[in-house]
């Protein structure tokens, strides 16, 4: 304005701008994955139709920070880079690892803080988690397996599963031992899981209760034990005769012994009557 003159007007016109970034995705699916696993989500990974990519459309410069997650009873995530500047019209490919420590399916929703903009921008996480599945088979198991009918295709991938659940590690059974000879079992442990897994075997050792082995006999006693055998068999089949042609009873008295003879007489055999001895 100027006084005691004509004021002059001129129009200002400008464009606010604030920053303006997306993720190229709102979820991320991992499907199977293995609990103690550190996965990663790179171009050059398994994963890499995962990767995360920011980006800018804005014509200021954009500052990022994401939200680590760091819970050792659930996940452990980490990006690389973790925060910086995003240029004007640019994009930049995030890294990701991540390792989860329970099984079952996932669903995490992690976030990304940019400085000047309302709201956070970030993505869903979705992944089914398998922990670590060791069983065990033995040669009966085997034998039994080569035995079993193959009914079906899905009946013997459900018999599968429902072997490898129960098939813990109990016991081993070893049917026949000999006294002071090594007695030996074979099994073999198979890892069911994508999980890479270390072993140990805990013996224990038992020691013989205070009991003295039987003594092998020598031949002159065995001789003697045959002799005694003999002896008893011959006066059971005698049916315990004293000698005087009499038996004994359990009443104590003498029983005489009838019995039929016959005679000849020039040629003949005659049966005329008993003959007692």
């Amino acid at each position: 304005m100027v006084k005691d003159g004509s004021s002059s007007f001129f129009q200002l016109h400008s464009e606010v701008q604030c920053p303006h970034v997306t993720l190229n995705r709102v979820i991320m699916n991992l499907g199977r994955i293995y609990a103690g696993v550190t996965e990663y989500i790179n171009p050059q990974s398994k994963h890499q139709k995962a990767a995360l990519v920011l980006k800018n459309y804005g014509n200021l410069p954009a500052h990022f920070r994401w939200q680590q997650k760091n819970d050792p009873e659930r996940v452990i995530a980490k990006f690389e880079p973790a925060s910086g500047v995003i240029q004007p019209r640019s994009e930049l490919k995030v890294k990701m690892n991540v390792t989860v420590y329970t099984g079952g399916n996932l669903n995490e929703l992690f976030l990304c803080d940019i400085q000047d903009m309302e709201l956070p921008i970030g993505f869903e996480m979705l992944a089914d988690a398998y922990g670590l599945n060791v069983s065990y088979e033995t040669q009966d198991d085997q034998s039994a397996a080569l035995n079993m009918t193959q009914a079906s295709v899905t009946n013997k991938s459900r018999r599968s599963d429902q072997q490898s659940a129960a098939n813990a590690l109990k016991m081993l059974n070893f049917p026949h031992c000999t006294i002071n000879k090594t007695s030996s079992q074979k099994f073999i442990l198979k890892n069911l899981s994508g999980i890479k897994t270390s072993f140990n075997f805990d013996v224990a050792n038992f020691a013989p209760k205070e009991q003295v082995a039987p003594k092998e006999k020598s031949e002159l006693e065995k001789a003697k034990e045959e002799a005694e055998a003999r002896a008893a068999r011959r006066a059971e089949e005698n049916g315990g005769e004293d000698g005087s042609g009499f038996n004994n009873t359990k009443s104590g008295k003498k029983k005489k012994k009838v019995g039929f003879a016959s005679t000849s007489h020039h040629g003949f055999a005659t049966g005329q009557g008993p003959d007692v001895f």
